[in-house]
């Protein structure tokens, strides 16, 4: 099967990423259902970015406060760094990278699948500005915001945030431009 003749198909998903956050397993995707999307990624979600992977593991480390305290062994932070560098190194992305055929911008696949999924590419460049915003919204204070939340065990944050733009870059951008590399979900 070629890619436009999937992309054709009933196999083909049509914004699963709005339906997933909208709760809504079939039926038209309406403006207004991204609209709802936007809102639940923009309150719900540190959005995190495969393009920027290594800025994107800080962002999460700073907003949960994760910090890597071991008494018993020295050395844990660079151990940490080390670890980060591995699997955020080429090699190790190439190793689990899946090879595609580049995809051009206007060909008729290209048009399909944007056509059928208009809503999460419209999430994408969404969450884009969202994670530009939260850059000054939630990490220039830290303190502030984890006083905010007292009295929380945790953030109120959906654990699914970094798959969701790992997804949308695999599934809108990657597939467009040849010599991507599919990025790796985060967690």
């Amino acid at each position: 099967m070629t890619l436009e003749e999937y992309a054709n198909s009933d196999l083909v998903e049509s914004n699963l990423i709005v339906r997933m956050l909208t709760n809504k397993a079939s039926g038209l995707i309406k403006p207004e259902d991204l609209q709802m999307a936007k809102s639940i990624l923009q309150q719900k979600f540190v959005v995190g970015l495969s393009s920027k992977m290594d800025e994107s593991l800080d962002r999460i480390q700073k907003y949960f406060g994760w910090e890597a305290v071991d008494h018993y062994r020295l050395g844990v932070f660079q151990r940490i760094k080390d670890c980060k560098a591995q699997y955020l190194s080429s090699n190790h992305v190439a190793k689990y990278a899946v090879p595609h055929s580049p995809i051009e911008v206007g060909s008729s696949e290209w048009d399909i699948l944007s056509i059928k999924n208009w809503a999460d590419i419209a999430l994408y460049e969404f969450a884009l500005d969202v994670y530009r915003d939260q850059e000054t919204t939630l990490f220039t204070s830290t303190s502030e915001r984890i006083s905010s939340n007292e009295g929380s065990s945790r953030p109120s944050v959906n654990y699914a945030s970094i798959a969701l733009e790992a997804h949308l870059n695999m599934q809108q951008m990657d597939i467009a431009f040849s010599g991507n590399d599919r990025g790796q979900m985060l967690l």
